[in-house]
Order: structure tokens, then C-alpha cells, then sequence
């Protein structure tokens, strides 16, 4: 074939020079992916001989007899010769009627069977050539010279002409990974056109980096947070409110890179409309003895504008349906902002015309409907369920109008709003609000929008399914019901409306604010001090504090959560040691981990401690031991195996130890094997090989060491201590959980496991007090009502008892 070059028209790829060859080879690979061509890209492959037509005259076909007398064309054997010898006629001819009817069948489907080749032959070779037509029109003249020859195939043109532009694989993942970082790097911060150049270039990049496999754009974690991190300075609300509905797509790795960009698009085309422009003036000049205001003038004086220039006046007119026109007075403003209808609204100083007066009343009285909603917007604040709460299936989240019944008040980032109708109605902050369903019982629904302009309060459907209630609807009155079907409340149908809590207009705002617990509803929650939760929870770390309240049921902390204890001082020194965190990937109670810690006999004889630590949930399980022998530690292994099967469900497969149960007690990993338990030893003399055990076992003596200092007990109580720093342990967020307490990952495990829906289960601390504080035991006769009559006996031990 001719490799002239053809005139360039209409390109959009040119490969001149080594810069070029990226955008070069993209279209490239595009043009043989749709002509067909991909194997001829993966190795050196050449287009095929062209299909031959079948020949009537190989001995293959069967001749009739008068088509037997024929000549040999070039030997002299017998008849038996080769099936594709060639026969010739006594006159050198041949027809398909010379053959017998087996034959002919073959040869036509023979016949078929070549047309069928040529077919492929001819599109292949079509292809072919106008990829390689492609190729000249898009490369200079200078590299086809020397990279593209007329006796090479395809593959050796792509391949010369990538080692001659010097690219390779490394480099452009190099430089793919470098215009990721580069667009974060130089993002604008506000709304403006360069906000969408930058996303088009950052959904460029993104392309070409999952292309080069580029590690930044391949996890959806790390793309989608760099995403964020740049977002949150142009559009913060729209960040935040986008983080919390992906956040189930994010975890499940099925976020789109194209659909966050679309919808952020979506969203900067909506700000850029509704960027206002700046008032240049704050007061319109007029002459003396004139009025100020106008016809036209009075449209911008009641929305709380001022006319523009004459600029303006004519982008407005060229956008008409962008200008509300007010039903009653006829000028440029809404219903419910007209000073005619509602006077009341009008700022001071403001002269009514009367002749907008007029047509204000004659509207009023031609136009029903118009005279309705005046109504309506007249007595809105004399809505009757403007204080009570109502049901909305279709909420997504619940808001109030009062910020009365909201506690943990937080600010709304700037650009909060909800969709009521074809309004955006702002929102000024979340919070946690009650509701009272029954006389003694409340619900407690978190993150509770405050937007004080809307009519009353709602509470979402779908929020509360989350907390695993249901609407049933089959009988009347409906009511609320939990998952096991019990009845929450009773929902009744009100002024049109479905209404959980009803309150009348008259109804005191400041009510909403008493709370009220008896014997009958749930502990209140119990509040303190930072230093006294952290005397209650065992003397954990001021993080710890910080997340104690997310993570905990009936906890309130007063000031600021860091601590300063002379306990934790004193008793949690030590030296600094690194230990590199073991990777794995087991699930809940698959792999523990086992260490032994020896004492002084203490209370009940008992001289060691035998801890039990589930690496993937971080939970503590103790056992208590008079003497450290073979058979105590069995029995020990046999009970809680016996425990995590029955009571959660799970199976230990892995157990990280030290060389005791498997050289000193051979007979404990003899036991361990037979139950098909992989044990993994550390090396001699190598604690640190045991992290996970060794760690464990250290927080908890140091938790022992530091509530034994605080509270002043003697060291023969360390049984006792030692299971109450245990339990404190499994109920105290840390860090390497993401702040979460070890009882809520196992209990929740166990409950997935179980296929139990809403398996969110977090400790409840209502019932802790500080360790070694004063209290008093009711005596065993009085919880016994030994001698009833007499009154006036004590009912305590008569001394304080430390508590945990």
C-alpha cells in the first residue's frame, strides 16, 4: 500500500512530537476498537491469504458416468489416486451437471462456505486499511518514515512508534498520577466558570488514571475524600448533605466518580444562576417637590430593592419568566411579601397609592381562591397543629419549628436548606429532639433539623424505620409499632393530618423542655464532670471521653472533656515501645489472642489472670485461676469456647499465644488441635511477637494500677479489680476501633451473624459510678422483710462499700 500522506481534515488526534502520543494513542485505541481490531494490537499478526474458490475438477466431487472418461493431468496412476487430484473432460471442461447429486451437494456448500471466508476476508482487510489510513492522516511525516514500514503489521506500528516517542507504561502512569495531584493541588474555592473547567479536567483525570491504574483513582475512599476536601470551599452545604446520602454507597465501594461529578455540576449550575447580582446604591436620588416613588418604583420598594440601571432593566426584560407578578397588586413581588394585602408587613415610612388599593380589593372580591390563600397566609401563625407533630412518609429527614423542644443544639453550616414546595426554606441548626408517645414513654430521634418557617413539626417515616419502627395502617386508629409488632403509639388523624404528639395553639413553648423520668420510663442520663466519667469508666484517656457520648446510651458530660489525674499519672508510665500492628482480616472471635498475668494471692486464693483477646473487635474476655496447671487452664478454654458458641454464634479458629500451652503444656494445644484450632506461637524469649495479647493485658493492668491508686484499696482486692477494669474495658471507645467500644463491634457481629435487623448495640453506662466511691448495702433481712414490724431497724450493712 501507497504511504503518501493524505491531507489532515477533521482531525482530532496528531502525533508530531512525544508530548502528543497520550491523546494520540487514546484515539488510536478508540479507532481499533471500533473497526475490530484488537487481537492485531496484542501480538504481531498479518492479514490472511484470500479464501480460493472451490474447483469443480478435484476428485473429491463424485462424476457422473460419461464424465468418466477423463484424462490424468499429470501422472499416470490408477483411478485410486489422491481426493483432490485434478481431472480433466475429453474436451477439458467441466459442469456442475457432470457431477452426481452427493456431489453437488458438497460442492455448494463448499461454494457457501468460500463466500462466507471472503466476506471476513474483505471486511478484516477493509478495516484494516482504515486503520492504517488513520495512522498516516494522524502522524507526521518524519515518524511514519521511520516507525511505520509498508511490510510490518499494525502491531509493529503501534509498537515502533511508542518506543520512538519514548513513552512508556511507567511514565505515563507517572504523569497521570501527577495531573491528578496537580488539579487538587490548583482547585478554585469559589463558584465560578473555572469551578467547571476544574471539573472537567478532574473527570479527565480521573479517566486516565484508573486507566493507568493510578492507586489515588482506583479506591473509592481516597478519590472520593480528595473530591470532598476541595468541594467543602465551594460548596460546603452541598458537601456535607452529599458525604451523609453516599455514605452507604461510599462504604460498599459502588460510588461513581461520573456520578458525583454530574450531580456536582448539577449543583454549580444552580449556584451560578442563583447568584445574585450587588446593589451599587442603597437610596434613590429624586428632586425637590417630586415623589419618590412611581409604579414601577413601588414593585422594587416592597420586595426590598431599588431600581438598577438601565443595563439591568434590560437583562430583566429579557428574562420575564423569572419574575413573579403578585395576584392582588399586579407589581413584581410574592403573595405573601405584598404590603397592600398584609400591612402589617410594610415597612414604616411606606405610603400606600390608592389606586393599588383599589385593584387589591376588586381582585380580592372577583378571585375566591386569591382571597383563600390570604386567608391562610394571614392565620398561619394560628395554625392548629402548629406545635404538635405529625408523621411525613415522604420526609427524609425530621425538622421542627421550635427550638425549644431540640437539646444539643448545633449551628447549620452556612446553605442549609429544605425543599418545602418550590421554596428553599433555611436551616439554622440539628439537634436531639423528644417526643412523648405515651404518658410515661419518649422517643428520642437525633439530628433533627430547626427551621423555624416551617408550619409544625415533623417527624420522617423512613428515619423511624431506621429505628426499627413501623406504620400500620390495616386498622383505624393506626398506630406505630416496633418489630415485634408491640405498639408504640397511637397515631390519630387530625385537621387532615396524621399526628404523633398533639399539642394545642395554646400550649407553652417552654414545656417542650421538661423532661420527666420516674420509676417507670428509662434512667435519666447521668451527668458529671469530665474527670468524674473518667473515674467512672476506669481512667481511660481524654480521646476516649470525647467519643464517649456518641458511642454510649444516658451519658452527659458538663465542660470541657480533657482530664488531668494524678492516678493516671503515677501508674500508666512506661517505657516506649514499638510493636508493628499484626494485618488481619478475620472476622469477630476467629483468631484470639492469650496471655497469663501472675499476682500475690489475693481474695478467694487466687494467684493468676488469664486474658482472652478478640483481635477484630478488641473485646476482653478473664478468667481467674488458684493455681496455673494444665487441667485449670482446659477447663478454662472449655468455658469459653462453650460461651462464644451459644451465646454469640462464633467459632474460634486462630489462637495467638506464647510458648506455654504449646512446650511447657503440650496437653492444652493437644486440646486446641483436636477442635481443628490453629495455634500460632511466638518465638522464644519474643513477647512482642504477641501484641495483641501483650497490648491488651497491659491497658488492663494499667487500668487495674490506676483505679486501685484512685480508690485507695488494698492489693489483695485485685480479683476484684481486675474483672471491674475488664468490664470498663469492653465498654470504653478507642481509637483503633474508629472510636467505638469493643462490646458494641462483638455484639453487633453477633448479631449480624444472627441476621437480627438494626444490630447497632451500644453499652449502656447509666448504672456506673466511680470506682471505690461510698455506698451502702441493703442488709439480707431487709431484702427479705425479716421481722416486718420492726420499723425502725436499719435496712444497711451499717458501713460503706466500695463500688464499681
Amino acid at each position: 500500500m501507497s504511504l503518501s500522506k493524505p491531507q489532515k481534515e477533521g482531525l482530532t488526534a496528531t502525533l508530531s512530537k512525544p508530548e502528543d502520543f497520550l491523546n494520540w494513542e487514546h484515539e488510536f485505541l478508540l479507532q481499533a476498537h471500533r473497526l475490530g481490531l484488537q487481537q492485531h494490537l496484542k501480538s504481531k499478526t498479518f492479514l490472511g491469504d484470500e479464501p480460493a474458490i472451490p474447483d469443480i475438477r478435484k476428485r473429491r466431487y463424485t462424476k457422473t458416468a460419461t464424465a468418466q472418461r477423463t484424462i490424468r493431468s499429470h501422472t499416470a496412476e490408477s483411478q485410486d489416486g489422491a481426493p483432490d487430484d485434478i481431472q480433466e473432460t475429453a474436451n477439458g471442461t467441466w459442469s456442475i451437471s457432470d457431477l452426481t447429486d452427493q456431489g453437488q451437494k458438497i460442492f455448494q456448500q463448499d461454494l457457501t462456505f468460500y463466500q462466507l471466508q471472503e466476506k471476513v476476508f474483505e471486511k478484516q482487510k477493509t478495516a484494516l486499511g482504515t486503520l492504517q489510513d488513520w495512522v498516516i492522516r494522524t502522524v507526521s511525516p518524519s515518524l511514519i518514515q521511520t516507525c511505520c514500514q509498508s511490510h510490518e503489521s499494525i502491531y509493529e506500528w503501534h509498537r515502533n512508534l511508542r518506543a520512538r516517542c519514548g513513552r512508556t507504561e511507567e511514565d505515563e502512569t507517572k504523569d497521570a498520577r501527577n495531573r491528578y495531584l496537580t488539579l487538587l493541588r490548583t482547585a478554585p474555592k469559589t463558584v465560578s466558570q473555572a469551578a467547571f473547567k476544574w471539573l472537567d479536567q478532574w473527570e479527565e483525570a480521573m479517566a486516565k488514571g484508573r486507566q493507568r491504574e493510578v492507586p489515588e483513582t482506583l479506591h473509592n475512599s481516597a478519590w472520593a475524600w480528595d473530591f470532598f476536601s476541595v468541594t467543602t470551599h465551594i460548596l460546603p452545604s452541598w458537601t456535607a448533605s452529599y458525604k451523609i446520602s453516599s455514605k452507604t454507597l461510599l462504604q460498599n465501594r459502588a460510588l461513581s466518580y461520573r456520578d458525583v461529578g454530574n450531580a456536582f455540576r448539577n449543583e454549580l449550575q444552580d449556584a451560578e444562576a442563583t447568584k445574585g447580582r450587588v446593589a451599587r446604591g442603597a437610596f434613590s436620588a429624586s428632586y425637590a417637590g417630586e415623589d419618590p416613588q412611581d409604579d414601577e418604583g413601588d414593585a422594587h420598594i416592597i420586595e426590598g430593592q431599588y431600581p438598577s440601571s438601565k443595563k439591568g432593566e434590560r437583562k430583566r426584560q429579557r428574562s420575564p419568566e423569572k419574575r413573579q407578578e403578585c395576584p392582588a397588586c399586579g407589581l413584581s413581588h410574592e403573595l405573601a411579601k405584598c404590603f397592600y394585602v398584609f400591612p402589617n408587613q410594610a415597612w414604616k415610612g411606606f405610603k400606600p397609592r390608592e389606586k393599588f388599593q383599589k385593584k387589591v380589593k376588586e381582585a380580592l372580591e372577583e378571585d375566591s381562591d386569591l382571597e383563600a390563600k390570604t386567608a391562610f397566609a394571614a392565620q398561619r401563625d394560628n395554625y392548629p397543629l402548629r406545635n404538635s407533630v405529625i408523621l411525613d412518609p415522604g420526609a427524609t429527614i425530621s425538622i421542627t419549628n421550635s427550638a425549644n423542644r431540640l437539646a444539643r443544639f448545633q449551628q447549620a453550616i452556612p446553605g442549609d436548606f429544605i425543599w418545602a414546595g418550590d421554596r428553599k426554606l433555611p436551616i439554622l441548626g440539628y439537634g436531639t429532639m423528644t417526643i412523648r408517645i405515651t404518658g410515661t414513654r419518649v422517643l428520642m430521634l437525633e439530628d433533627v433539623a430547626y427551621c423555624p418557617r416551617l408550619l409544625t413539626t415533623l417527624v420522617s417515616l423512613r428515619q423511624l424505620r431506621k429505628k426499627g419502627f413501623y406504620w400500620d395502617n390495616r386498622r383505624n386508629p393506626t398506630t406505630l409499632r416496633r418489630l415485634d409488632r408491640t405498639i408504640a403509639c397511637t397515631i390519630h388523624d387530625l385537621y387532615g393530618q396524621y399526628v404523633i404528639e398533639y399539642q394545642s395553639e395554646s400550649f407553652p413553648k417552654a414545656a417542650f423542655a421538661a423532661h420527666r423520668f420516674s420509676s417507670y420510663t428509662k434512667k435519666a442520663p447521668l451527668t458529671g464532670e469530665a474527670i468524674r466519667w473518667h473515674s467512672r469508666l476506669g481512667h481511660p484517656g481524654p480521646q476516649a471521653l470525647e467519643h464517649l457520648i456518641s458511642a454510649s446510651q444516658g451519658v452527659r458530660i458538663r465542660g470541657p472533656t480533657t482530664v488531668e489525674c494524678d492516678a493516671c499519672g503515677i501508674s500508666k508510665i512506661k517505657r516506649q515501645i514499638r510493636r508493628a500492628p499484626r494485618q488481619s482480616d478475620q472476622k469477630a472471635g476467629e483468631r484470639i489472642a492469650i496471655d497469663f498475668h501472675d499476682y500475690q494471692e489475693g481474695i478467694g486464693g487466687y494467684t493468676s489472670q488469664m486474658l482472652l483477646t478478640c483481635r477484630a473487635t478488641g473485646y476482653i474476655w478473664d478468667y481467674y485461676l488458684t493455681a496455673r496447671t494444665t487441667e485449670a487452664i482446659i477447663t478454662a478454654f472449655k468455658s469459653f469456647l462453650s460461651h462464644l458458641e451459644v451465646q454469640h454464634g462464633l467459632k474460634v479458629k486462630v489462637i495467638e499465644c506464647d510458648n506455654e500451652i504449646t512446650e511447657i503444656k503440650p496437653k492444652i494445644g493437644d486440646f486446641l488441635r483436636n477442635r481443628a484450632i490453629i495455634i500460632e506461637p511466638s518465638a522464644p524469649y519474643t513477647q512482642a511477637q504477641n501484641g495483641g495479647a501483650e497490648r491488651s493485658g497491659g491497658v488492663v493492668k494499667d487500668k487495674e494500677r490506676a483505679m486501685r491508686t484512685g480508690a485507695k484499696l488494698p492489693h489483695q482486692l485485685w480479683p476484684e479489680i481486675g474483672r471491674t477494669a475488664v468490664y470498663l474495658y469492653n465498654r470504653t471507645p478507642n481509637y483503633a476501633s474508629g472510636w467505638k467500644t469493643p462490646y458494641d463491634q462483638l455484639h453487633t457481629a453477633s448479631a449480624k451473624a444472627a441476621g437480627i435487623p438494626q444490630p447497632k448495640k451500644q453499652p449502656d453506662q447509666t448504672h456506673l459510678r466511680a470506682f471505690g466511691c461510698k455506698a451502702y448495702a441493703m442488709t439480707s433481712d431487709a431484702q427479705q422483710k425479716v421481722n416486718r414490724k420492726m420499723r425502725l431497724k436499719p435496712k444497711g450493712s451499717g458501713s460503706p462499700r466500695s463500688t464499681g
